[in-house]
């Protein structure tokens, strides 16, 4: 599992020149060898490889090479000594042993993915969740202290879902909580993360972002149709402040802070830096 982990978190172009100096590596043993031995597995694990690790076609084209290369080495090697109809066979079924090689590692990583996706997404809205928050968070202010970019982050609170679950029953409670998540997805950017974190209460990291440059943002796909009201408390962590130090856990907790003074207050909004409070006297929503 370890080893799965290792393989899924590195890049296509991590593979590439493994790959090539594992292929090249089993070719040279192949021909020093003779065709007198096997060295199916290794060209096996190449391939696997390949499939896994950059793309199917990338194992169909390992696959491919690994056919050609064994009718040059049995028509071709100085100990060479079957016939050609017994040479056509032999590569025959090895391309077809390949090519499914490539189709099962192809679709292992396709359900490795599919495992990862689920176990990082909320089910309900399709946001991230806590877990993956924490990690893509943890990035973000990588990134920050490394370029010196501010981050916001938006710790949002649904106002009425008590009492819609209350009244019409929790099917209309979750058809609230997806009409927020959709609405706050439709308006970010493409960089910004959104995470479900709680029953009613949403995330948002907002990357190279100031504290008013994000209201406004927030305002702007608050005030959309359709879109429930909320309490968000928004915090801009800028490196080189008191905030750039902290981790990831102590950020969320500021923006939770922040979000339940808005909502003790009744504000839309309360909004603060790692230097500065500033408290918005203007709701975001009605």
């Amino acid at each position: 599992m370890a080893s799965l982990d290792f393989l899924r978190s590195r890049s296509e172009r991590f593979f590439v020149a493994p790959t090539v100096l594992a292929m090249v590596s089993v070719v040279a043993l192949d021909w020093w060898t003779g065709p007198e031995v096997n060295l199916s597995l290794g060209f096996a694990l190449v391939t696997m490889f390949a499939a896994f690790g950059i793309s199917p076609r990338s194992g169909l084209m390992a696959s491919a090479f690994v056919a050609g290369w064994s009718w040059l080495i049995a028509t071709s090697h100085p100990e060479a000594t079957l016939p050609t109809s017994t040479v056509a066979v032999n590569v025959g079924l090895r391309l077809l042993f390949f090519v499914l090689l490539t189709i099962g590692a192809a679709a292992l990583r396709s359900v490795v993915d599919e495992l990862d996706r689920l176990a990082a997404t909320d089910p309900l809205t399709g946001a991230w969740n806590r877990r993956a928050l924490l990690s893509l968070l943890d990035r973000e202010v990588a990134h920050g202290q490394r370029t010196g970019q501010p981050l916001s982050l938006v710790y949002l609170d649904l106002r009425l879902l008590k009492q819609v679950n209350d009244q019409f029953g929790h099917q209309a409670g979750d058809d609230m909580i997806r009409s927020l998540a959709q609405g706050l997805g439709k308006g970010l950017r493409r960089g910004d993360i959104l995470a479900r974190v709680g029953g009613d209460e949403f995330v948002v990291v907002l990357p190279d972002v100031e504290a008013p440059a994000a209201a406004r943002l927030l305002r702007r796909i608050l005030e959309s149709p359709g879109v429930p009201r909320v309490n968000a408390g928004l915090v801009e962590f800028q490196p080189g402040a008191g905030g750039s130090s902290m981790d990831v856990q102590e950020m969320l907790r500021r923006a939770d802070e922040a979000m339940y003074h808005a909502k003790a207050n009744g504000l839309g909004v309360h909004s603060e830096t790692c230097r500065s409070i500033e408290r918005s006297q203007r709701p975001l929503t009605d």
